[in-house]
Order: C-alpha cells, then sequence, then structure tokens
C-alpha cells in the first residue's frame, strides 16, 4: 500500500528513494515564512486600480529575492520594486493597489518525518511511502497535515505515564486534566469525536462519523496520518 505525504514547495526534502524512514529521521528542510504587504500603487506612483498593468509577478507565481515585481516605465526612466526575499506571490488588491506575498527568511529549519515506512518514490512535492496496510477515515476538522504513533486514551490513574513524544493521543473525548498533561508529557497532536476542551497550539483533528472511533480503536493500527487535501485521517502499519 501507498501513502501519499505531500510537503511545502518552499521546503528541500531530506530523506530519498528506498529510505527506511521513522520519527527521528530527518524529512524536509524550510525557512520560515511571513507574510509581507508591498503598497505598488504608492511605490510606483500610479492608480490602485491600475495596478495590473505594471505587475511583472501574478498570484501564485514564485519568486527569488533580487526579481522585478512590478514596473512602471516613463520618459525619463523606469520605476520599478524589486523583491527583497525569495516567496510566492498570495494576493493582489486593485483597490488597495498592494501586493501581499509569502517571503522566505531567516535560518532553515529541519523537520522530521511524522510517519514511519519505505520511501518508494519522491515527485515534486510528495513522498510515496510503502507500507503495509491503510484504512482511511474521514474528518470533520483538521488544518494540519501532522501524523505519528496511535495512542488510545483511557480515563485511569495509570492514564498518560512516561513519554508521549511522536504520539497521537486518540479518544472520544479528552478532559482538560488530561489534556494538559498530555501536551507537558510531549504529545504530538489529537484526534477526538468532541472538540478540545482547552485551546491548543498542537494539530487537532475531529472525525466525521461517530462510529469510526470504534472501527479505529478495533483495528488498533500503531500509526496514523492526516490527509489535509482530502480531509482524511489514514491510520496504517
Amino acid at each position: 500500500m501507498i501513502l501519499e505525504i505531500r510537503f511545502p514547495k518552499s521546503s528541500k526534502c531530506l530523506v530519498h528513494e528506498g529510505d527506511k524512514v521513522d520519527f527521528n529521521t530527518p524529512f524536509i528542510e524550510g525557512k520560515s515564512e511571513s507574510q509581507i504587504k508591498i503598497n505598488v500603487s504608492q511605490k510606483l506612483g500610479i492608480e490602485p486600480d491600475t495596478i495590473f498593468r505594471y505587475l511583472k509577478k501574478l498570484v501564485g507565481e514564485e519568486v527569488e529575492k533580487g526579481q522585478t515585481l512590478a514596473l512602471k516605465k516613463g520618459f525619463l526612466g523606469n520605476t520599478k520594486i524589486v523583491s527583497e526575499f525569495s516567496g510566492i506571490i498570495r494576493e493582489v488588491d486593485h483597490n488597495s493597489g498592494e501586493m501581499v506575498m509569502t517571503a522566505y527568511k531567516g535560518q532553515s529549519n529541519s523537520i522530521n518525518c511524522y510517519f514511519k515506512g519505505k520511501v518508494k518514490k519522491i515527485e515534486e512535492h510528495e513522498v510515496r511511502l510503502e507500507v503495509e496496510k491503510t484504512e482511511p477515515f474521514s474528518l470533520k476538522s483538521g488544518h494540519l497535515e501532522f501524523g505519528g504513533e496511535s495512542y488510545f486514551f483511557k480515563e485511569d490513574e495509570n492514564s498518560l505515564i512516561g513519554s508521549l513524544d511522536n504520539k497521537i493521543l486518540i479518544g472520544n473525548s479528552i478532559p482538560s486534566f488530561y489534556q494538559i498533561k498530555a501536551e507537558a508529557l510531549g504529545v504530538s497532536g489529537f484526534l477526538t469525536l468532541e472538540k478540545l476542551k482547552e485551546a491548543t497550539d498542537l494539530p487537532f483533528a475531529q472525525l466525521k462519523n461517530i462510529a469510526d472511533m470504534e472501527k479505529i480503536i478495533k483495528l488498533n493500527f500503531p500509526y496514523c496520518i492526516t490527509d489535509k487535501v482530502n480531509s482524511k485521517i489514514i491510520f496504517y502499519k
């Protein structure tokens, strides 16, 4: 069976075809991102609603540092806006005359694999992972791609003992006390039927179908990973 795992265009993939990877294997390297607004109409001295006449880069296009974003030609010379960063154009607003771009800057950061298996193939911005068996389930909500070892929650005095690094806490509902405890023990994310009681900065997903939680527990597959594009969580072994 094959799992398809996407990674950002701005990142460099650190795994190779044929590699056996786990949660300690470096996966991608990328630079920190930030949103930058550029007031094109003000810089070029043009009306906001004419901005598209002067643009050299459009929404969705990648930009390298030093490339021209916009150009106004004149009798006495040209006025141009040069990008100070590499990034991607996200938005152009003809009402305000602004361009919004995601800029890549700062130090490179390495992120480890949040999955385990053998790398079958690497295509553009996607890793195809070979595993033994998969079982997908629909999600009601979940906006991040994350994964780890399956850790099934039981509310008793022996629950949540020891490190929860690389583990996804799975349960119908996680009481506040146990959610806070799990985060302190290093849990990597949550999968539940009900919304979490406390706000969290960690990845979180909700199952769409109530009956699926019982199926997941019976399967008892050791690993899981989300598929944001298709709103699924996939359990595998």
